[in-house]
């Protein structure tokens, strides 16, 4: 009856008898039909009906017991669950044991000495195990990882040895540690994929972290069971099984009783209905031949609180919470809150552990191997069943459903007679290789020579992916096999001409993700990885039809939602397979039948889908096809970096699992077929010839269309005839000389000629001089404007060579009678250290080198014009934008010194070190131009680009790179004779010549050079002395070294080169010239590196100096951290419900928060949530902070921080402005504070984990605006901190380690008294981090908050309030930001100031200052001063300071002595040695 208008709908609630909470669903009839409950068990059901006013009452709880129901084997997850109801005997529905009093335990009593187990048994059974288990390859461990589906957990040794007894009856298990430092035995558990692990301690945190661990390490986990022993309420050696965990780790004391405010969770119900099976399980306590125990399961609640029980009276306490619980353990709701933070509702929890002791004062460990066993044994004999490895299997295969969609005419029905392969075609030519492999006797082992030269990368699974692959790798040549690498067969050669792997490995991610890492650690030089093969097909993409990956989609579940990801994949290899070829593949032997090409996303999975091509298209829409390995490829970002990456695939049906047989040889061929196409042209050849850097390919725009261009000018050029007669007005303009060696040169500087103003074209003009003798030179000019500039264009042989440019300005002086400048445009190599690939290089000098006369007369030093100097070093170079797209940054002007060397000579970079150590480059022709030019007054220049290094050798695919740098080099001398000034200027300054300095090489570098009629100091410097390695750490290595022995006070700094033995380009640090010591930061841990130093002065930078090898310390990983952010994030997250509870929480205008803030001494600033953190955490040891709510959302937490009154505050955001204006707020609420510590982490110049105590704060930006002041104000750059702070900090000794007791080296906390410098940027680059040392050599760190905070001191005219910052170093303010050392940082800063504090002198100063500060008479302060001065170690509280001061100043004067005194009177410290201390 509804008296209130129509019932609108019926809410009904059900549960099983097992759980604790109702279900809700809402309908709109008088019945319905529940589908989810579970057979064969009992529920609860009610229904209450709702109109427009309200939900009514609800009905009496109806009981309701589901059947039993019949199995259907179609590989569902419910209907294997129904199968196993089937198979099952009757529960056990009650427990054989009544519930017992709570006063009192019964117990059967035995025997100690009638158990059958001892912890020596068990040792002795698991002895050889566990030292085999240490023998197994952690690569094999890693494999088995991928199929783990239950966890075990332990925590004590005994448990831990029962349940690995067990493990080991199958095979031996492997051993597997994770990065989080956890350590697996990975096996199998009565047959069942397993994964056991010891906690490393007690209680709920440890227990969270590893089931943490292991739920993203295991992805298909499905059970988790924790096994050993527990406190019982009942008989030893019984088992007792969970149906409910009970916490008990949230208490609150109330008046007369403890009120749990913990959780309260079920356990699996799967697991449990395994568990209470009845298969005739008996487990006997005692030894044969004494009395019978027999163990005893029951299925009750269980408690779990993170503390030991052995007190009769606490014990009794707890169980007032749940008066069924049977036992008490300590892990239990730590895994269950784990489970509850990964969202992981389909990985099932119990706990099955067996009584040892009754939580009372007669605890003791008797009874531990026998309840270890009786629980392991429980365990492995329920799981031994075949309803639970039913259960388990269904896990393996992830079901999709299937939609009823009619099929595309892309997947019409092909005769298999007609297809082009077959399996045996394949096979055949397989075999036809391999036996030429065997039959080719030459020597072939693949050594790193030939690893080195593997540039491409071919993915296969299949048997017909593969031989397709080998089929066209045989094409250039027989290739070789190669065992070792992770993979089951692979074959090295050459793919379309390129040096290629082509790799067979397993189905999967993980399989990929392993060959692929195995393969770049072989072949170190692999730019492109191309997966090759099939794959199932959905949407338009037909059989037989290849589709390259445009992008590559995962799908996964997250928190109930399905959310599609997508990567990018290589645009270099998509735009080179895209590039148009005549690629035709006849499917089918009468061609009826032609693969197509997609460039379209892939969906790939890391597990099996059994889903039609329609249930596919649903998950994701935009793809075309299913694989299943491109994901485990491209999710190895830190190991692919740079390397391109695609998926070229032909679809063979709807169904990965199923893919049509037929079809897979044909499909195979077809996708490796277009993949040898496509790669088969030289321009991709030269592309990876070149690195993979910028692929040049001639339907690319941009630089490859300059590069076509330049081409065509020339073969055009190359075909017309010489003009029979240049105007002579043309030839009299002409007053610049561009002179280029090899055709690439010549090219690039013809690109950018233009004609005369009058002309059409440029002048092909040919200068013919008759020496006689039938002697006749022909020289060949281009003539026409570069700009401004009208040019003549000539190319001449390498090096000195007669016509070459020894006789070039003479020539041209002849045909160009105004010629004022002469040009030498084109490459040169340079110097690795001091510039990069492509870098412009303008010659302030040139030094000969000649191999003949270099030792005896010494060489030639010429300067060029420093007119031309000047000109292309002051103009602004902005290139064509085509020019510079495909680099990886804007080329650089680099203007100094040049080595020219005559041809022959073999130039290197030893030779560059010993004869000229300041040049930036080498060439061949400079020198000879330059002699050449000074007799007939030319100005002369060299520009040219860096097209390779000294040392480095030409390959073949070099020619674009040569190429791309004389475009570079053309086009700068182009836009800097573009300006009309320049012109001019030239022309004003022809008469300038430059001048030749003969000198012996090795005095020009010893200070003096002579020059005809003065003598020239050229101050370039010899090498530095004794360079050595003072200290290496993992992340740093300090250098000390000695000056050169040239003049100290012309050294302007010092140049510090290093790189690791593997690197190219050495890094370059810079270090001011009084220094003799710098330690380099942001070092990997465990490499070896190269150092040198060289010292530079005005001319340029001198001799390098010894060079030394450095093996950096193995570097501390995040998984050797005895402290991580999870357990920072699970206890502090506990400490803030806390402190945020209603009866902590006080607003500012509170009387009781005034009170309290009267109260506070010292502030603690913090700003990262780890700073944060783990301040709280040591400020919770003795109570529960109270949180006081001020203005702007500013929260104090106020509390005893080593029994100092103290207040706790976090920055909204770290920087100035949140730092100064907390202090502000801080200082007008806590009118007694006598101390303000800025502690947490920050960039550190050392070892990372070490602390830093500030004894000055060096400010990076002298001028800021600050508070309300209308402009700049100047501050001063360094400002010393509290001295009796530091006094204090540096009391006593105090160690902190940081590692874990399995970490080889334990790794201790160093503390430095050091300057901090402070600023407002962040630091994450080398050289603004090296600029910001350079303000303070002696500055070891770089932090955010403290000038904030002294600024806000400042303002408020606070010099009675302390400053200092206490934090610890976390990373080195670079691009590698290590995120995993600020717990550690965090806590060690933490830890550090809470032992200070904690120490009685330091309090007593705080005491000490308080009664100062009243309003006592001056007679009764000194008293009570007098009465408080005690003597503690190593100094002494002196009451009558001046007394003391009068005694130890008797050298002064009255006016000094009087100032000194007072100065020392208005310390709050005297010691007894006041001279030191003054």
């Amino acid at each position: 009856v509804s008296p209130n208008g129509e019932i609108s709908e019926y809410r009904l609630q059900y549960k099983s008898a097992l759980e604790r909470q109702f279900s809700t669903i809402s309908v709109t009839d008088e019945f319905c039909t529940i589908n989810e409950l579970t057979a064969n068990e009992k529920h609860e059901v009610k229904v209450a009906a709702v109109n427009e006013v309200g939900c009514g009452p609800y009905t009496d709880i109806t009981p309701v017991h589901t059947s039993k129901s019949v199995p259907q084997s179609n590989g569902d997850d419910d209907t294997i669950i129904d199968e196993c109801d089937s198979t099952m005997d009757n529960f056990e529905e009650e427990t054989t044991q009544p519930s017992l009093p709570l006063t009192d335990i019964s117990s059967i009593k035995v025997d100690a000495g009638d158990l059958r187990y001892t912890v020596e048994d068990l040792k002795q059974l698991t002895f050889d195990t566990i030292r085999k288990c240490d023998e197994k390859d952690e690569n094999e461990a890693e494999l088995v990882s991928a199929s783990v589906q239950l966890l075990l957990i332990t925590v004590n040794d005994i448990e831990f040895y029962a349940t690995l007894y067990y493990m080991a009856k199958g095979d031996i298990p492997k051993s597997l540690t994770i990065s989080t430092g956890t350590r697996f035995f990975l096996g199998k558990y009565a047959n069942i994929p397993t994964a056991l692990v010891q906690l490393l301690d007690q209680g709920i945190l440890p227990c969270s972290n590893v089931v943490s661990a292991a739920l993203n390490k295991f992805r298909k986990l499905r059970a988790i069971v924790l096994v050993g022993v527990c406190a019982i309420f009942g008989n030893l050696g019984d088992v007792v099984v969970s149906t409910q965990i009970v916490g008990c780790d949230h208490l609150k004391h109330g008046k007369d009783k403890m009120i749990n405010r913990s959780p309260t969770a079920n356990v699996g119900s799967r697991l449990l209905r395994f568990l209470k099976a009845q298969h005739a399980w008996r487990f006997n306590c005692n030894k044969d031949g004494k009395p019978v125990h027999y163990s005893t399961q029951h299925f009750k609640p269980v408690l779990s609180a993170p503390i030991l029980l052995a007190n009769q009276k606490s014990r009794n306490e707890y169980r007032k919470f749940c008066p069924e619980a049977l036992g008490f353990e300590m892990e239990g709701i730590g895994a269950m809150n784990a489970l509850r933070e990964s969202d992981k509702s389909n990985v099932e929890l119990v706990v099955v552990k067996a009584g040892c002791d009754h939580a009372d004062e007669s605890k003791s460990k008797e009874w531990q191997p026998v309840a270890a066993m009786a629980a392991a044994d429980f365990v492995y004999h329920q799981f031994n069943q075949r309803p639970v490895h039913l259960w388990f299997r269904a896990a393996t295969v992830i079901k999709q459903p299937s939609f009823n969609v009619d099929d595309d005419d892309v997947f019409k029905e092909i005769d298999p007679d007609e297809l082009r392969f077959s399996s045996k075609d394949l096979e055949d030519q397989v075999s036809n290789i391999l036996v030429n492999e065997q039959r080719d006797t030459t020597d072939f082992t693949l050594n790193e020579i030939q690893c080195s030269d593997v540039k491409l990368l071919l993915l296969t699974v299949k048997d017909c992916e593969f031989n397709s692959s080998l089929h066209y790798l045989a094409k250039s040549g027989t290739p070789k096999s190669y065992t070792e690498i992770y993979a089951i067969r692979c074959f090295v050669g050459k793919f379309a001409g390129i040096p290629a792997a082509v790799v067979q490995h397993g189905s999967g991610s993980s399989e990929s993700a392993l060959t692929v890492y195995e393969a770049l650690n072989t072949f170190t030089n692999i730019q492109a990885i191309i997966s090759v093969g099939v794959c199932a097909g959905f949407g338009k993409l037909g059989d037989l039809d290849v589709i390259v990956s445009s992008k590559i989609v995962e799908h996964k579940q997250y928190q109930g939602r399905k959310v599609n990801t997508h990567y990018d994949i290589s645009p270099k290899l998509l735009s080179i397979l895209k590039t148009k070829c005549d690629w035709v593949f006849n499917c089918t032997k009468s061609s009826s039948k032609h693969s197509t090409v997609h460039f379209e996303p892939v969906l790939s999975l890391p597990l099996l889908i059994q889903a039609k091509r329609d249930g596919l298209k649903r998950i994701c829409s935009e793809a075309l096809g299913y694989e299943m390995e491109g994901l485990g490829v491209i999710k190895l970002h830190e190991e692919l970096q740079d390397r391109h990456f695609i998926i070229v695939k032909t679809g063979c049906g709807n169904n990965y699992e199923c893919l049509n047989e037929d079809l897979l040889p044909t499909a195979a061929m077809a996708a490796a077929d277009f993949v040898f196409c496509h790669l088969n042209r030289e321009t991709v050849r030269q592309w990876f010839d070149l690195g993979g850097s910028a692929p040049h390919d001639e339907h690319k725009p941009g630089l490859s269309s300059c590069l076509s261009k330049a081409k065509i000018l020339i073969k055009h050029a190359v075909e017309e005839e010489p003009e029979p007669d240049v105007p002579n007005e043309v030839l009299q303009s002409v007053s610049v000389l561009l002179l280029t060696v090899n055709k690439n040169e010549h090219l690039a500087a013809r690109y950018y000629l233009q004609p005369f103003d009058d002309h059409e074209h440029v002048f092909r003009f040919q200068q013919r001089l008759d020496y006689g003798s039938h002697q006749l030179d022909v020289t060949e000019y281009y003539l026409g404007k570069y700009g401004a500039c009208s040019v003549a264009i000539r190319r001449i042989p390498p090096g000195s060579a007669r016509h070459g440019a020894s006789t070039a300005p003479m020539k041209a002086r002849k045909c160009f009678p105004n010629l004022a400048a002469v040009i030498a445009v084109g490459i040169a190599r340079g110097v690795e250290t001091k510039v990069n690939l492509y870098d412009i290089l303008v010659s302030t000098k040139v030094i000969k080198y000649d191999s003949a006369s270099i030792h005896k007369s010494g060489g030639e030093i010429i300067s060029g014009s420093s007119n031309l100097q000047e000109f292309f070093t002051s103009q602004v170079w902005n290139p064509e934008a085509e020019l510079i797209q495909d680099l990886q940054e804007k080329p650089k002007i680099n203007c100094g010194t040049l080595l020219s060397h005559t041809e022959g000579v073999e130039m290197s970079q030893e030779l560059i070190n010993r004869y000229a150590p300041i040049a930036i480059g080498s060439e061949m022709e400079g020198a000879y131009l330059f002699t050449a030019a000074q007799p007939q007054k030319i100005q002369g220049v060299i520009v040219k680009s860096v097209s390779l290094f000294v040392d480095k050798k030409r390959n073949e695919g070099v020619q674009n790179t040569v190429l791309t740098a004389s475009l570079l080099a053309a086009n700068y001398v182009h836009a800097v004779l573009s300006c009309p000034q320049v012109h001019t200027k030239i022309i004003g300054h022809k008469e300038h010549s430059s001048r030749i300095i003969r000198t012996d090489i090795r005095s020009f570098y010893t200070g003096v050079s002579r020059q005809i009629g003065k003598t020239v100091h050229q101050n370039v410097l010899t090498d530095p002395k004794e360079l050595h390695v003072s200290n290496a750490t993992s992340s740093t290595v300090t250098l000390s070294w000695l000056p050169p022995d040239s003049s100290i006070e012309t050294i302007s700094e010092y140049q510090i080169h290093y790189k690791r033995t593997n690197q190219k380009v050495y890094d370059k640090l810079t270090v001011n010239g009084d220094s003799k010591t710098y330690t380099v930061v942001g070092l990997k841990g465990g490499v070896t590196y190269l150092f040198k130093v060289a010292a530079v002065n005005e001319a340029g930078c001198g001799y390098d100096s010894n060079i030394i090898t450095v093996t950096t310390k193995p570097s501390v990983g995040a998984e050797d951290f005895i402290y991580s952010h999870s357990y920072l994030k699970i206890k502090g997250d506990k400490l803030i419900q806390m402190c945020n509870r209603p009866e902590f929480v006080l607003l500012r205008h509170e009387i009781q928060s005034q009170v309290l803030c009267d109260s506070v001494k010292l502030l603690l600033v913090t700003s990262a949530n780890n700073e944060f953190l783990a301040v709280l955490q040591h400020m919770a040891k003795n109570e529960v902070p109270k949180t006081v709510r001020m203005k702007n959302d500013i929260r104090f937490f106020i509390g005893k921080y080593a029994n100092t009154s103290t207040a706790l505050v976090q920055l909204l955001k770290p920087g100035y402005s949140q730092s100064n204006v907390v202090t502000k707020e801080a200082i007008e609420r806590f009118g007694n504070l006598k101390a303000i510590m800025s502690v947490g982490v920050c960039t550190i110049f050392g070892n990372l984990g070490d602390i830093i105590v500030s004894t000055k704060v060096v400010r990076c930006e002298e001028n800021k605006c600050v508070g309300e002041t209308s402009g700049p104000v100047k501050r001063s750059s360094v400002t010393d901190t509290s001295s009796a702070l530091l006094y204090y900090l540096k009391a006593d000794d105090w160690k902190f380690t940081y590692t874990k007791s399995s970490f080889p080296d334990p790794c201790l906390s160093q503390v430095y008294y050091k300057p901090i410098l402070s600023g407002s940027e962040s630091l994450a680059d080398n050289a603004k981090r090296e600029e910001y040392r350079q303000l303070n050599l002696d500055a070891l760190g770089f932090e955010k908050d403290g000038i904030g905070i002294l600024d806000a001191l400042h303002d408020y005219d606070k010099k009675n309030i302390n400053f200092i910052i206490v934090k610890a170093g976390c990373n080195h303010g670079d691009e590698a930001k290590y995120i995993d050392w600020q717990p550690v940082a965090a806590i060690a800063a933490a830890q550090f100031v809470y032992n200070k504090l904690d120490q009685e002198p330091f309090r007593h100063w705080f005491e000490q200052d308080s009664e100062i500060n009243t309003d006592k008479s001056a007679s009764h302060t000194q008293t009570e001063v007098k009465r408080k001065s005690k003597s503690f170690a190593g100094f002494e509280y002196l009451p009558d300071k001046q007394l003391t001061a009068k005694r130890a100043l008797g050298s002064l004067d009255e006016v000094e002595e009087k100032e000194v005194i007072n100065q020392l009177t208005r310390s709050p410290l005297s010691c007894t040695n006041t001279k030191d201390t003054l």
